[in-house]
């Protein structure tokens, strides 16, 4: 894909399998970025931001096809945040007053805020309400502020009109 513009749809496919491929490999963008350059026959150019985006796409993508899996991958993923939290609670306890005590903590540290992603608690929440705390309320339509005089006589002019638009040839 040396050439500028857009991709065609087989070269599109073929980026993100190959993408796909190193991903699942455990490489990371930078990484699939040179893998890719790398390739013997026509080698794919694309910048690290690019290949993040079809990393993203790429996981979208199996979560629309297979939502259930996803939700039993996480549950996974949050009980191997638990255990690397739990021993790396016991590996600190066992060398206090160390310097692995200190690396013990940071992967401590590291899971649990992991933990915190895969929970949703690492998202900003914004409850928007209206005055006081109540809750926000669409503004109503002007015709539904009108005092009733005056909404029966717009009635009466739209039935005019209408009544004159039935008329019309």
């Amino acid at each position: 894909m040396a050439k500028q513009g857009r991709p065609t749809e087989v070269q599109l496919r073929r980026t993100r399998d190959l993408i796909e491929r190193f991903h699942l490999s455990g490489f990371s963008a930078p990484r699939i970025r040179e893998e890719l350059l790398a390739l013997r026959s026509d080698p794919i150019d694309l910048r690290v931001e690019q290949v993040r985006r079809h990393i993203a796409a790429i996981r979208r993508d199996w979560a629309y096809e297979r939502p259930e899996e996803v939700e039993t991958t996480r549950r996974d993923l949050i009980g191997h945040c638990q255990s690397v939290m739990f021993e790396a609670a016991r590996g600190a306890a066992a060398k206090r007053g160390t310097t692995i005590e200190i690396g013990q903590n940071k992967l401590r540290l590291d899971a649990a805020a992991q933990l915190a992603k895969l929970v949703g608690l690492d998202i900003k929440r914004v409850q928007v309400t209206g005055a006081d705390g109540a809750p926000l309320l669409p503004a109503p339509h002007p015709v539904e502020i009108l005092p009733p005089k005056l909404l029966a006589a717009r009635f009466r002019v739209w039935a005019d009109d209408l009544e004159l638009e039935e008329l019309a040839p």
